[in-house]
């Protein structure tokens, strides 16, 4: 992209709130991957994309995995890979779980202090909806074409 009328162009940053190194606001990035599954086999997934846009060292990441007739969850507690690894925090985000278009199940995400993946869990009916537990083969549902994995989390990257 070319700047245009209206755009304001700066070369190597600009200060927010103070002129300290801190206030340096210099690293921005965003863009989109395709993401690797643990415990699911993406098979012929429809839809398998993720979008981020990092500002200094603040990212944020939203997902979508729908199923087709090959994608299957393989085992206990799914991961997707993210774009950058994190500082070994804990971080939560929200995501759904869409039953082929019958059923929504709220999701939580999470960069679990292991570097550069976030763990899909979902919320519990066994336990009134006050936990989350695993996504496994057939919870919260049996998988089917058409089912959906969505999420988006922000963390702070290394």
């Amino acid at each position: 992209d070319s700047a245009g009328a209206g755009d304001l162009v700066l070369s190597g940053g600009v200060y927010l709130g103070g002129e300290g190194a801190a206030n340096k606001l210099d690293d921005y990035e965003s863009g989109t991957y395709v993401p690797t599954w643990a415990n699911i086999t993406v098979g012929n997934a429809t839809v398998n994309t993720a979008t981020y846009v990092k500002v200094g060292d603040m990212v944020t990441v939203s997902a979508q995995l729908t199923f087709g007739s090959t994608t299957s969850v393989d085992g206990s507690s799914p991961n997707c890979s993210l774009p950058f690894a994190s500082v070994g925090r804990r971080f939560y985000g929200v995501g759904n779980i869409l039953d082929n278009g019958t059923q929504n199940y709220f999701a939580r995400s999470s960069v679990v202090e292991d570097g550069a993946v976030c763990y899909i869990s979902v919320n519990n009916a066994s336990s009134t909806y006050s936990t989350t537990a695993n996504i496994t083969p057939t919870l919260p549902m049996s998988w089917v074409t058409g089912d959906n994995i969505r999420f988006s989390i922000t963390y702070q990257a290394i």
